[in-house]
């Protein structure tokens, strides 16, 4: 994909309506550039003939780009001078560079189906990710003696079963975990990581059968965000049941804007595993390479879902150093590394903030809206990334808050409220930016789950502003269960927030 920046094309239109309104008004125009390196094209007006073509052509070694003898290219400055104040020619252009999409050069990248699935490449253009942000992963630890471990962003690790720093991986699952992450990219060899330069802290609590105490997930939880300086947890882990222990150290790293990304589980039942269904926390199901929801995917409690299905991941040992595996344990370190990237962008991203834009930018599949099985679809880096690079502000949370909705389908299955949102601009200028909408359905048993609705509003100054009715629906899961519709606004603008939100109306 190539992009030219818009505002690149903008002042170009400018400046090319400027030379041509001054040549045909007589003006002596000067073009004002850099006159050394750089590549012009223009296009010669009508009326110049053939041979006057030819002869520029030939005079000053033109490149005919279009093949018509019309539009032409050239270094020579002075001739694009000439031909300006002759008024010669239909326009002039900077010939602007033209760049590939970032594609490491790693043996076995064009294996890697489940990188460009995300928008890898694409997300690439923008970050590969700060130093600066640490993802926690607690696993089973890492092989670091893998050729495709990058040791410059392994952070020494801690063994909650030993109490020890050794890390070493002895069944292979963490260091597959963490190589979606951390797997050393762009060097020829190997496999790519999702990010190239964020790092990421090793927290063993896992024995080589993969079991592990809840108290020492909550240990390494409380650690990441207090000791490690962790900015995402990854836990490719999960229970039915849960402790108060547990769910404590999630709600404690929630408060201080850590964002925890948990695997849904592998089970195929009805339910997603805790900590995956605790509400925000990023629970994440798993799709193949069709994006087909896997059938080993656990449902219900999914917020998105990554590709988990026969992913070339690294192996550990030196005898099998890349191995092809399957799990929404793998689907999380892809959320992971996405989120990682959108906090390298903005490092004070908030759980909030971080969930909606996650929500605004997968890619829809299944039923419509959020479901099941998909959550709110399949993550795309580069669409979160751009949607966070769209806002020069932060989403501000209003005090306006309906609980208790009226429910208006009477369907046992799709539940749906439809409402109005009566927005105010309280400066004296026109603003412009994003509503969003969700709707949250508290059920104890699976967590929260959420219907979101983002509507672009542009509003006068000093005036109000009703939105047309919206309806939500969400699935039923049980009866008389609280349901809580909130206002948010992304601003789009750089002041301070002028936008206040006056009332909810359910119709």
């Amino acid at each position: 994909m190539v992009r030219v920046s818009n505002k690149r094309l903008f002042l170009f239109y400018t400046v090319l309506f400027l030379i041509l309104f001054l040549s045909i008004a007589g003006s002596d125009l000067t073009v004002h550039g850099q006159e050394n390196g750089e590549r012009y094209i223009f296009e010669f007006c009508s009326f110049v003939t053939l041979d006057e073509k030819i002869q520029y052509q030939q005079q000053y070694d033109l490149i005919n780009i279009d093949n018509q003898n019309k539009v032409y290219s050239t270094t020579d400055y002075s001739l694009i001078e000439k031909l300006v104040k002759e008024g010669k020619v239909l326009y002039v252009e900077e010939d602007l560079g033209m760049s590939l999409n970032k594609v490491p050069n790693d043996t076995y990248y064009s294996q890697q189906w489940n990188l460009p699935m995300v928008g890898a490449e694409e997300a690439w253009d923008i970050t590969t990710g700060s130093p600066e942000i640490i993802v926690a992963v607690i696993d089973t630890g890492l092989y670091y003696e893998h050729p495709d471990i990058d040791r410059s962003r392994t952070l020494p690790g801690y063994n909650y079963l030993t109490d020890s720093t050794d890390t070493y991986d002895s069944t292979g699952h963490g260091t597959k975990v963490a190589g979606i992450i951390l797997a050393n990219t762009n060097n020829g060899q190997g496999l790519s990581a999702l990010t190239w330069n964020v790092r990421v802290k090793p927290l063993h609590c896992f024995d080589e059968n993969g079991n592990a105490n809840q108290s020492n997930i909550s240990r390494a939880i409380y650690d990441a965000v207090d000791l490690y300086g962790a900015k995402v947890i990854n836990i490719s882990a999960g229970s039915q049941g849960y402790t108060r222990t547990l769910l404590n150290a999630v709600e404690y790293a929630i408060s201080k804007n850590v964002i925890i990304v948990a695997a849904a589980g592998n089970d195929g039942i009805e339910k997603a595993n805790f900590p995956a269904s605790f509400d925000n926390v990023i629970g994440v199901g798993s799709v193949d390479r069709n994006k087909k929801v896997s059938n080993f995917s656990q449902r219900r409690g999914v917020f998105v879902t990554a590709p988990g299905e026969k992913v070339l991941l690294l192996g550990s040992s030196s005898g099998n150093k890349y191995v092809t595996d399957s799990g929404t344990s793998f689907s999380a370190p892809h959320v992971s590394a996405i989120v990682a990237l959108m906090a390298s962008i903005k490092p004070d991203l908030t759980v909030e903030e971080c969930r909606q834009i996650l929500a605004a930018t997968s890619e829809d599949l299944g039923v419509p809206g959020p479901d099941p099985e998909y959550g709110y679809g399949l993550v795309d880096a580069r669409k979160a990334l751009d949607y966070l690079n769209q806002s020069s502000g932060d989403i501000v949370t209003l005090p306006l808050d309906i609980t208790n909705i009226n429910i208006l389908s009477n369907n046992p299955i799709l539940r749906q409220v439809t409402f109005t949102v009566t927005i105010r601009n309280e400066s004296s200028q026109e603003q412009e930016g994003n509503l969003i909408l969700t709707l949250d359905y508290l059920n104890s048993s699976v967590g929260e789950i959420h219907g979101i609705k983002i509507l672009p509003v542009k509003i006068q100054g000093g005036a109000s502003l009703t939105t047309e009715p919206v309806t939500m629906s969400y699935r039923n899961m049980l009866l008389g269960e609280d349901k809580r519709i909130k206002a948010f606004i992304l601003e789009d603008f750089d002041n301070i927030n002028p936008l206040t939100l006056e009332e909810i109306i359910i119709l």
